[in-house]
Order: structure tokens, then C-alpha cells, then sequence
């Protein structure tokens, strides 16, 4: 019997700043078990970021080559949604963001989300449809680099996505990240894929803003449809709606003065640590997984649909969201998320 260690690969993926901070702080557990643990299964792991530019990570550092950026200096939105225009004609399926288009300077300044960055939610949508393509590389190729032989038949890699469905980044782009997944599924083995998402009433702690309402009501709606879709013989994600409302998403770290400056207690962050841990070949997975289930934090559904229900009363037959929630449907979240009570 050999005395080398099992090697278990794990593919984090952060989307946005509260995904990333998760992400990194997760990133640095691992190290730390990894260089503790006496343990016969070792950690291989690998951390991506999707994030709308670089210098938004609030002292929580990753290599720029382990980062999707969707927004670079030099861009025009103006120049982007102009060479949009001239593809549209060819797209399969047009949704309803995409005939909005540029603006005046006069709506731009109306606008009231763009009161402040001057990017509005449609131009997000616009920078993640073209960042599509650089996601699916960055994946594909982080699974083929990262990971040997993870596109072998007995290789099986754990790929866990943080993120909120409340931000814009990691609203809009995570359909767009578990599609792409579920195209490299089949490739890579990757069977399963566990999600941490923020919903929106964890940040009415810092400021309300109905934005956060419309951003999750537009991305349930489409990660409905695409869990509709999936073949779960392939891959079957399942997805966790966070509720916790700790520290770390408000830490700042001054990372170049306390570059070794603690993490706040996450019970996400480790619960999730306890998770990645379960091995995969043991005989009674199911029931190791079951019991780190009813451990994990359920999320007050109750709260949420006060939330949302309030956004729809008020906005009913306001024009503010049009385009926005043009589509969207208040669906039933039990049916997406498997921590609710």
C-alpha cells in the first residue's frame, strides 16, 4: 500500500467582492489545515475570481492571472454596446436587456444607479455576456493546469461557488458561471457543485437598496430555468442561500501593513471547510453529508419573502425596474435552495 496521501482537487470560485472575500478567506483555511493536517487526504486546490475590475478587494489579494476581470481600463461602454449592436442580429435568443443599449449623458445622469459609478445594471449584463467566453477559457483551462488528470475517468473535483445574489457581479454572472459549468461537466467529471450565495436581507444591515430586490429576483428566475434544464445524471449543483450576517463582509484589511491580520469567525467559511473535508470515497457519504446538512446555518425564508414581497407591493407599477424585471418571476425559492426553513 502505498504511503502517499490521497489528493482531493477543489475548484473555488469567486464572484464578486463578497464572493471574494469568502473565497479567500476559505483559501486560507485550506492552507492552514493542509499545513497542520496529518490527515491521508491532502487538498488540492485552486481559487478563480470573477470580479467587475481589479483594486475592489479590500486587502483579500489574488494572483491577477487567477482573476476574470470584467471590466479593464481603456473600455468604453459606448464602443462595447456599439459593436453589440452589430451582433445582435446573429444571437439565437435575445433577452430583454440587450435592446436597451447606450445612453445619453442627460439619462445617464437621471439615471439613479448611475448617480454615482455611471454603470448601470443593463452594462453589467452587457460585460458578462462578452466576459462569457474568457470565464468558460479561464475554467477550462484552470482544470487542465491545476488539477492532473482531472479529465480522468476516477478523478472527481469538488467545485464550490461563492458569491451573492444580491450584488450585481455575482447576481449576473453566476447563471452565466453555472452554465458554463454544466458544459464542462461532462469533461472534467464534475458531478457535483455546491453554491454559497448572500441573499439581499443579510445587507439591509449596511444599507437598503432596492437594487439588491431586483438583482435577485432576476437571477432566481434564470438559475430556475437552467436547474429545469440540467441533466443531475451529469451534474447536479445545489445551491445554499447564507443568511449570516458576520464581520467579514465589512472587513477591510490593510494587507501591505498587517499582511498576517486575522479573518473574523465565519461559521460559512467553516462549515464549508468541513464540507470539502468529507471524503468522497467513504461508505457512508450520504449520511456523513446529511449530518454536516443539518449542522449547516438554515436560511429565514419567512425574512426573505417579507423582503421581496414589500419590493413588489411598492413597485408594482413603477417604470424604475422595466427593462430589469422584464421576465422575472418571483418563484418559489424551496425549490432552489436546500437551506430553507
Amino acid at each position: 500500500m502505498s504511503d502517499q496521501p490521497k489528493v482531493k482537487n477543489v475548484l473555488l470560485i469567486s464572484l464578486g467582492g463578497s464572493g471574494h472575500k469568502l473565497g479567500v478567506s476559505l483559501l486560507e483555511k485550506i492552507i492552514n489545515k493542509n499545513a497542520e493536517t496529518s490527515s491521508t487526504t491532502k487538498l488540492n486546490y485552486k481559487l478563480v475570481s470573477v470580479d467587475f475590475g481589479p483594486g475592489l478587494h479590500s486587502g483579500f489579494p489574488v494572483d491577477p492571472k487567477d482573476c476574470v476581470f470584467l471590466f479593464k481600463q481603456g473600455i468604453y461602454l459606448d464602443d462595447l454596446w456599439a459593436d453589440f449592436e452589430k451582433q445582435r442580429q446573429h444571437l439565437e435568443i435575445e433577452e430583454p436587456w440587450m435592446r436597451v443599449g447606450t445612453i445619453s449623458e442627460i439619462e445617464l445622469w437621471l439615471a439613479r444607479d448611475a448617480q454615482q459609478s455611471g454603470i448601470r445594471r443593463v452594462d453589467y449584463e452587457l460585460l458578462v455576456h462578452l466576459a462569457r467566453e474568457q470565464i468558460y477559457t479561464k475554467l477550462h483551462e484552470t482544470l487542465l493546469t491545476s488539477f492532473p488528470q482531472a479529465n480522468a475517468s476516477n478523478s472527481e473535483t469538488e467545485v464550490i461557488v461563492l458569491g451573492s445574489l444580491a450584488g450585481r457581479t455575482g447576481s449576473i454572472s453566476y447563471p452565466a458561471v453555472l452554465s458554463i459549468l454544466n458544459s464542462l461537466a461532462l469533461e472534467f467529471n464534475l458531478k457535483t457543485c455546491h453554491s454559497f450565495l448572500y441573499s439581499p436581507s443579510v445587507f439591509e444591515r449596511f444599507y437598503r437598496n432596492d437594487e439588491r430586490i431586483v438583482n435577485f429576483l432576476v437571477s432566481t428566475t434564470r438559475i430556475k430555468l437552467l436547474l429545469s434544464q440540467t441533466d443531475v445524471n451529469i451534474f447536479d449543483p445545489t445551491l445554499f442561500l447564507l443568511d449570516e450576517e458576520g464581520d467579514l463582509l465589512s472587513m477591510h484589511r490593510d494587507w501591505q501593513n498587517q499582511p498576517h491580520q486575522d479573518i473574523p469567525f465565519s461559521e460559512t467559511v467553516e462549515m464549508i471547510l468541513k464540507l470539502i473535508q468529507l471524503d468522497k470515497n467513504s461508505e457512508n457519504l450520504e449520511d456523513r453529508f446529511n449530518n454536516w446538512l443539518q449542522d449547516f446555518p438554515t436560511a429565514e425564508q419567512q425574512k426573505l419573502e417579507d423582503l421581496v414581497g414589500m419590493f413588489l407591493a411598492v413597485n408594482a407599477n413603477s417604470r424604475n425596474w422595466e427593462y430589469d424585471l422584464r421576465g422575472a418571476k418571483k418563484v418559489n425559492y424551496e425549490d432552489i435552495f436546500i437551506n430553507l426553513k
